[in-house]
């Protein structure tokens, strides 16, 4: 298995690469020829500007001045899925998840990747981290509740803490992820646990029978279970009743565990990012300086520092600047003034209501400025909003609910989506 960056060697001419194609790519072309299998890193192209020189195809000269490359990195990204990063730190934590999510190791470990642009959040992480292993080695750690308002990360945060190598190397028999949501199937829950721990599908049904099944299963394993989403207590009963070594619960009702009469746990409150974190997520694609970085921090802090609300306002950024502008003052300006003028800006961020109400107007004004360049538009993301986070629509099924043909449905809808989505978060679209 090979990475593919955007660095690379080149073979020389005479060493039988006519093409003078990189060395990247001759692995990537041998690997293909004998059907092996491939893990896919790009470093991401926002970060160009920090390379030395000597990197940089375009200054160099190398490899017809970077067309060459730039035409195999198009090809994988068309036709491949590929992961992204732009420091070394995060290339090390997508290839221990890929690999462990490869099953290579004979570890479960289905824990969503990290998503692509993800801004770190070190302290909660590493108080994380310390609760479920201990601070000091050897140290006994506890189970965790990630509690918080819906949209301040606890999820992100608790995908990034599984990607650790220390929280790796604590549970060797493997991490393994359900999300339960207000309505959960905790029959089919525990039967997609039962094929991760097991390998196989249950032979017994009924919530209790499987799960008296995997606890045997589990005797004597050093496993990790994630359970995200968590609303209510009768679905989270059959699972805190299984013999995991540790378990994370995330949720935002803030009485669960007292609710269940659980006690030693460790509580983590999530709530709103530290103002360089809400900056690194604000300015995210933008080419920023120092005089619109101060005036950014003030637009996060009246955005309450709040993720979900600076992920809405970095995508409204990113089109205004890419398709109004091109100017990144002009652009910061006049996206603070709608969201002053929409409600979005000021609100209390200890009232629920009051922020909601600020997504709720953020999100309609989103959806105005698609329909401004894209008629019909808002209509039918708003149709596509009744269906489940993470349950993929096939483009067939979409073509015959707007009467659409395929390609149309593919080039006029599906793309403008893709194009418009800047929170790096799944379409849930499949073709």
């Amino acid at each position: 298995m090979r990475g593919v960056t955007a660095i690379s060697l080149r073979s020389p001419l005479e060493h039988g690469n006519p093409e003078g194609r990189s060395i990247t790519e001759l692995e990537y072309r041998k690997a293909e020829e004998c059907k092996l299998r491939k893990l896919l890193f790009f470093i991401h192209a926002d970060t160009h500007d920090r390379w030395p020189d000597r990197f940089k195809d375009d200054v160099t000269g190398e490899g017809a001045r970077g067309t060459k490359l730039a035409a195999f990195r198009q090809e994988l990204g068309t036709e491949k899925t590929a992961s992204f990063f732009r420091t070394p730190d995060e290339l090390a934590t997508l290839v221990l998840a890929a690999i462990m999510r490869s099953g290579l190791t004979e570890r479960p470990y289905n824990v969503p990747p990290r998503p692509l642009g993800f801004v770190a959040r070190p302290d909660r992480t590493q108080a994380l981290i310390g609760a479920l292993v201990g601070k000091d080695v050897g140290a006994a750690g506890a189970n965790a509740l990630v509690q918080g308002p819906g949209g301040f990360g606890k999820t992100v945060l608790v995908i990034d803490a599984c990607h650790r190598p220390e929280i790796v190397r604590a549970f060797p028999d493997g991490i393994l992820w359900t999300a339960l949501g207000k309505e959960p199937n905790l029959a089919a829950t525990l039967r997609d646990l039962h094929v991760l721990t097991t390998g196989a599908a249950p032979n017994v049904a009924g919530i209790e029978a499987i799960g008296q099944e995997i606890a045997k299963a589990l005797v004597g394993r050093r496993c990790l279970l994630v359970v995200d989403d968590a609303w209510r207590l009768e679905d989270l009963k059959p699972l805190l009743h299984l013999t995991f070594s540790r378990l994370v619960v995330t949720s935002r009702v803030g009485n669960l565990l007292e609710q269940a009469g659980e006690t030693g746990w460790t509580e983590l409150l999530i709530d709103e990012m530290h103002q360089t974190e809400a900056l690194a997520v604000l300015e995210r694609g933008l080419p920023i300086n120092e005089a619109n970085r101060q005036t950014l921090l003030k637009l996060a802090d009246r955005l309450g520092c709040w993720p979900l609300l600076l992920e809405l306002a970095n995508a409204r950024l990113l089109e205004e600047y890419r398709t109004r502008h091109g100017d990144v003052t002009a652009s910061i300006d006049r996206i603070a003034t709608l969201l002053e003028q929409r409600g979005v800006l000021g609100f209390d961020r200890r009232d629920s209501k009051a922020r909601n109400a600020a997504v709720t107007n953020s999100i309609q004004a989103a959806l105005t400025f698609a329909d401004e360049s894209s008629p019909g538009l808002a209509q039918k993301a708003a149709e596509l909003s009744i269906v489940p986070e993470g349950i993929p629509i096939p483009v067939r099924v979409l073509a015959d609910l707007w009467k659409m043909h395929k390609l149309d449905v593919e080039e006029d809808i599906i793309r403008t989506f893709d194009n418009r989505k800047r929170s790096d978060r799944s379409t849930g679209v499949s073709s």
